[in-house]
């Protein structure tokens, strides 16, 4: 399998080796002996390696392992000039690539972060049986992606290179809560591509496919994470997702906006480790902690008779029998 362009992705767990693919692809890959699911970690616009700092340490210190592909022309991956490598589906096709690369039979999970997350979507709608669970978080509604028209991004290039950092800042001060110094610190980190680069990709963001029928076909486990006091996507949006998606949990965070997973990170992380705890549960697997010596264990399962059926297939028998016995029911978001 060959990786088209290059992407910085980053594979962290203890101790770093790099490995180069075809075409210069650079790979931070860092091994561990206990690993139990892989992490697929998806930026939005403007976003890098760098928003993801807090789970990526958080789910290593699980005992997980973490990929974080960069987009085209952010953070390290290269930035071509040519309208066409930003579309959608070439971008899409890029994650879909490094999923194919990375992934670990049927334990793997999705999180996606604003654009990231329809990258998401589409990988846990084309491998449904690859997927334990997605997260995504300020992804809003389930609408057909189709470019903004927005004149900022119809100046001239030179042009638009000058106003960039004027426009950055606004953004970024837009992305979160309120005024901290951590807050100027990730401005500071996000949003540094270059002009051309964020206009191509926001004009590339054209997916029709991706209306509601569609996102109703999404088999696997969803958590919806989303700020309350975000400024780039709705509450009616997220909740327009809720109702769509047939297996969903909704979160919604208080004092946090369209960065939530930075502004609230132990929120964020205590709800992903804890969707977690309950799939493998179904799976009658363990999570281990390290550092502390913790151990949740949820049954006796031995490897050789995980290997004669599918994760994800067996967590959705369990699910159903709870439908059907009229113990699970959808709940409504939960507010923290």
């Amino acid at each position: 399998t060959e990786v088209p362009r290059t992407t910085e992705i980053h594979n962290i767990d203890s101790n770093y080796a790099n490995i180069k693919l075809p075409h210069e692809t650079k790979v931070n890959d860092v091994k561990s002996t206990k690993i139990q699911l892989t992490f697929f970690l998806v930026h939005g616009v403007g976003g890098s390696l760098h928003q993801w700092h807090y789970q990526t340490e958080f789910l290593v210190h699980l005992g997980h392992r973490v990929i974080i592909p960069e987009l085209l022309g952010h953070g390290r991956s290269s930035a071509p000039k040519r309208l066409s490598a930003y579309s959608f589906n070439e971008l899409a096709d890029d994650f879909e690539t490094v999923f194919l690369l990375y992934k670990r039979d049927s334990y793997n999970v999705l999180i996606g972060h604003s654009y990231g997350t329809s990258f998401c979507t589409k990988i846990a709608h084309d491998y449904p049986n690859d997927i334990l669970a997605m997260f995504l978080i300020s992804g809003g509604g389930p609408v057909p992606l189709q470019p903004a028209r927005c004149e900022f991004f119809s100046l001239p290039l030179c042009l638009l290179a000058c106003l960039r950092p004027i426009a950055m800042n606004w953004l970024g001060s837009k992305a979160f809560y309120n005024d901290s110094e951590q807050k100027q610190q990730e401005i500071g980190r996000a949003l540094k591509v270059p002009a051309h680069v964020l206009r191509y990709t926001m004009i590339g963001q054209h997916w029709l496919e991706g209306d509601d029928s569609y996102h109703r076909q999404l088999t696997c486990e969803t958590t919806l994470i989303y700020g309350l006091n975000d400024q780039f996507v709705s509450y009616e949006e997220e909740l327009w997702m809720y109702q769509t998606l047939k297996l969903c949990h909704f979160h919604v965070i208080r004092n946090a906006s369209h960065m939530v997973m930075i502004e609230q990170t132990d929120r964020v992380n205590a709800i992903i480790e804890s969707a977690i705890i309950n799939i493998l549960k179904c799976l009658n697997l363990k999570t281990l902690s390290d550092s502390n010596k913790r151990q949740i264990s949820f049954g006796t399962s031995t490897n050789s008779s995980l290997s004669t059926f599918s994760p994800v297939d067996s967590c959705r028998r369990s699910r159903r029998k709870l439908r059907h016995t009229g113990s699970l029911t959808k709940a409504m978001p939960v507010t923290q």
